[in-house]
Order: C-alpha cells, then structure tokens, then sequence
C-alpha cells in the first residue's frame, strides 16, 4: 500500500485536484487513497505557499483547497461585475462611505 500511495501522491502532484474529485466516488481504492491529508497539504502549500501553515476556519486541508478562493489557472474569466454599495457612517454621522467591487469570473 506505500508503494501504492508513493505514485498515487506523485501523480496527483501534477493534477487539478478539484477535477479529480468528482471522479473519485466510483473508485473506493482511490476515494480512500485521496483522503490522505499529505496530498491536500502539499496541493495547498503548491497554491498559496508558506501564507496557508494554518487552516483554522477549514477543518482540514481538502477542505481548504476545494472552498478557499484562489486564482484559478485552467479556464478563462469572461465577466468582470462591478457595483457600488453603501458603507457604514461615520462617527459623527456627516458623512456615509461608499465602496466600488469588483470581482471577475
């Protein structure tokens, strides 16, 4: 089983892991070999380097990877939203902030 998870977390190093995750429930072997937290650890250090040592609002590091926002690299973004809303008041309540944001997908 080593040797097993030596090649399994060797080919998953150069893979989209998200677009492997779907796939895995038909596979048992795989689906368990893929639970091991080394290969989401190291994907997560692959993606976000030394800022991601703690994973304290994530309750491991699969979960980390997959919900955590991140630029992705495999596809295109084709729409840049942009819209204005309302901040908070000051402290003396003259004047209201307001924020522009901007997101791309």
């Amino acid at each position: 089983m080593e040797v097993f998870m030596y090649i399994f977390r060797w080919w998953c190093s150069e893979l989209d892991l998200r677009a492997l995750e779907p796939a895995l429930p038909g596979l048992s072997r795989l689906y368990i070999c893929a639970r091991d937290p080394e290969i989401w650890r190291s994907a997560c250090l692959r993606v976000w380097g030394r800022s991601c040592t703690k994973m304290v609002p994530f309750g491991s590091w699969r979960e980390m990877f997959l919900e955590r926002p991140r630029v992705r690299f495999d596809g295109v973004y084709i729409s840049r939203t942009t819209y204005i809303r309302q901040g908070e008041e000051s402290l003396d309540g003259f004047y209201r902030a307001w924020h522009q944001v901007e997101y791309y997908r």
